[in-house]
Parts: C-alpha cells; structure tokens; sequence
C-alpha cells in the first residue's frame, strides 16, 4: 500500500535446465508432486509438508545435477524503500543539483506507491545478467519465458528489456545473443514452471528464516572496512563492473540439516545448494544492501555490493 507501510519481503527464482533428459526429468517431477499432494495446481506449503514430495524435489535435482541450475533471489521487507530513501540523502548531501533530486524523490515516491512491482524491476536488473555468464561459458543459448501467474507478468517489457540490454554486454571480449526472449511460458513448459514456484517458495522460507545470519555481516552505511577482498568469480556478470568486498563466511552448519521430512518450519535449501547457478544466490539486506553469496567448501563466502 502506499505510504510508509513496510514492504513485504520477496523472492525471485528461475530453473535453467539443458536437453531434453532434464525436460523430462522435470516434468515427471511435475506429475509425482500432482499425485502426491493430490492437486494439479500444487503450492510450495503442500510440498513442504510431505516427506514424499520433498525427497522427490532433490532426487531429481540429483539425477541431473550435470543438466539443472536454479536461480535465487531474495529481498528483505522494505529493503527497496530504504535503498532509495539512501540515494535521496546521498544526491541532497552531495549537491547534485535539482534535476538528480527530483529524480531520486520520483523514484522514491514510485517504490513507496507499489514496492512490490518496484522492487521486482530492481530485482531484474540485477539478476538477469547473472545467466549470461553462464550461457557464455556452456556456448548454449537459452529461452527464457516467464509464469504469467505470478508478479513478473507486470514487468513483462522491463523483462525483455533488461535480456536485450545483457545481450549486448561483452562477456570475456565477445558480444553473443546467449538469451532468447519467448515471453509467458509455453503450455509445454507449464509443468516447470509448477516446480519452479515450489523452489522460490523454499529460497523465501530459507532467507526469511536466516536472513538475520547475513544481515549482521552486511555494513549499512555502505563502507567496508574489515575486509578489502575482492570477490573473484569470472562467471559473475556484476563482479567485472564493480569489485565487491567479502564481508565474511556463512557455514553450511547455518540451514536446516534435516530437509527430507515434511514440515512447515524446515526448507531444502542444504539439499539443493550445490545446484545454484554459479554458485551463487543474490540478497537484499533489510537497510537496503545488496550480497552475494558464493559457495565454497563448507558454506558461503558473503560479498557485499558497493554503491
């Protein structure tokens, strides 16, 4: 609602598979979860409480480990509100004249309006480059569609924008096309889409749950100063435009250890982190900064993005 009123938290995920061994895989996946919660329009909670249903998520993630990525992303309550309230501080502090202020309180006055749909603009920007890398390295474009029932259909065009914008990027001296925009998902791709919307129900559970481990890590006026490391990932779009520094280590040991038996307190997250694109899962702390974090031997590696 407009106003003052914090925004809800949110998440974004995306399933990024190859061949069709792992469209198979997927929709099969589809079927078993239709039959085991007994609805063909399943929900993250109906998965969540079965132990059937959760073991049948990671199995096949496993089976095709090689073929399937999954892409994260959360957002804290409000985190966008206060990322602008800061810009509008830094432009009025730094001097930068009545048109950059205008446009920060416009901006502010827009996320205030529908943060929701604000935020999923950011959320896009930062995100749909982090799949180009990817494709890059593999020399496999991909086709990206998008679940009409959810949010997304709302920035449908900033969607298709921002995949034109990364297609014209250099990636390691070389500008491809790795991305095909398709638009709402094809009837054929219904069934990913199903399983799609029971992992991002998990990554919000998971983040919504230990956010408050990363969020003490992160510097909230912006400067760090504890560690200068930068983060060395190749296959991260956003690390070759803005060095990010580590901010410290987020141990496995953090996430719910038992994932397999059904209930509305534990997620899967520790089952199916090793299959996250690039390793990687990108969060938006409650003041408004954005992390990284980076798998590694043990956990996470936290980076934190600069502005």
């Amino acid at each position: 609602m407009p106003g003052d009123a914090p925004a809800a938290d949110f998440a974004l995920s995306a399933i990024i598979f190859a061949g069709p061994r792992a469209f198979r895989d997927l929709a099969a996946l589809d079927e078993c979860l239709q039959r085991i919660t007994g609805d063909s329009d399943y929900k993250y909670r109906r998965v969540r409480q079965s132990d059937d249903a959760r073991r049948a998520v990671i199995d096949t993630l496993t089976r095709q480990s090689g073929l399937i990525r999954i892409f994260g992303y959360y957002a804290a309550g409000g985190a966008f509100v206060e990322q602008a309230r800061r810009e509008l501080h830094a432009v009025k502090s730094m001097d930068n004249g009545p048109d950059e202020v205008s446009r920060a309180e416009s901006n502010l006055a827009k996320i205030l309006a529908d943060p929701r749909r604000e935020g999923l603009r950011d959320a896009i920007t930062t995100s749909v480059p982090a799949v180009s890398p990817w494709a890059a390295s593999r020399k496999q474009r991909i086709k990206v569609c998008f679940d009409d029932r959810t949010d997304l259909a709302s920035i449908a065009a900033d969607l298709k924008k921002m995949i034109d914008f990364s297609n014209r990027v250099e990636i390691w001296g070389e500008a491809y096309r790795w991305m095909d925009w398709i638009g709402p998902c094809p009837t054929e791709f219904a069934p990913i889409a199903r399983v799609a919307d029971v992992l991002v129900g998990d990554f919000r559970a998971t983040f919504k749950k230990y956010g408050t481990v990363i969020w003490r890590l992160v510097a909230s006026d912006g400067f760090v100063r504890r560690h200068q490391e930068a983060i060395a990932a190749p296959d991260s779009f956003w690390s070759g435009l803005m060095p990010m520094p580590r901010i410290g280590f987020v141990s496995d040991d953090t996430w719910d250890k038992d994932w397999k038996s059904g209930s509305t307190q534990t997620t899967m997250f520790n089952a199916y982190r090793p299959y996250l694109l690039n390793g990687m899962a990108t969060l938006f702390s409650p003041c408004g900064r954005g992390c990284l974090l980076k798998a590694i031997a043990g956990g996470f590696d936290v980076f934190q993005m600069m502005d």
